[in-house]
């Protein structure tokens, strides 16, 4: 439900275009490869490489996936910014995350089990007549 004012707000925001740069940075910032990168999220190097050159972007749902892997919010990985708005409170992020290659194989077992989990979850849930 929409109320007063919302649809401003919506008309008012950036218009998100995805930046492989921003990818990129995130990346190197983490001293990972794309290769690296592409084995914690099981696709190809090739993907990322053409994520990051701007040739192809990646589903919703890995943008979320690589937003978590880098431990950012969403709109900070992908560049999006609200107007200012005093009535919304943004917390500061409580730490500065950092992770090594070494911490990959853990990573990946962690998304592998998250995955499996919903999977899981998702099997047992009733599925809805339309």
């Amino acid at each position: 439900m929409l109320v007063a004012g919302s649809v401003d707000k919506v008309r008012s925001c950036k218009v998100f275009q995805f930046n492989g740069g921003r990818l990129a940075e995130y990346r190197k910032r983490a001293s990972l490869t794309q290769a690296q990168v592409a084995e914690v999220l099981e696709t190809t190097q090739q993907s990322v490489a053409r994520w990051e050159a701007g040739r192809t972007e990646p589903t919703i749902s890995m943008l979320c996936t690589l937003a978590d892997f880098y431990a950012v919010t969403l709109d900070e990985f992908i560049g999006r910014t609200v107007p200012d708005d005093p009535s919304v409170e943004v917390a500061p992020p409580e730490r500065e995350f950092r992770m090594s290659a070494s911490d990959l194989p853990k990573i990946a077992k962690a998304i592998r089990t998250i995955t499996s989990a919903a999977g899981t979850l998702e099997a047992l849930l009733p599925t809805q007549a339309p």
